[in-house]
């Protein structure tokens, strides 16, 4: 489990958003991206050809991150704070 990240080689993510953390399965073979968009909607997608993101509900990022709702939250406002500035 990758969390905290700026960036992803998933190209099925689209610009301009809060990358929450990053799920593998496979030795790698399976990605699976969790983030928020500037509305503050959250999504899951894969990396494969034919992935459409998915919307998200805490309690599946929490079972895949083990992050708390308020730890995403916080970290969101932080994101959204340097992106206003």
């Amino acid at each position: 489990m990758r969390t905290f990240f700026e960036s992803t080689t998933n190209h099925n993510v689209p610009k301009d958003v809060f990358l929450i953390a990053e799920d593998s399965h496979m030795s790698g073979e399976i990605v699976t991206t969790f983030y928020a968009d500037k509305e503050g909607n959250m999504w899951e997608v894969g990396d494969w050809k034919y992935d459409k993101p998915q919307p998200l509900t805490m309690s599946r990022l929490y079972k895949a991150t083990m992050l708390s709702p308020k730890m995403v939250t916080c970290m969101y406002n932080r994101w959204r704070e340097n992106d206003i500035l």
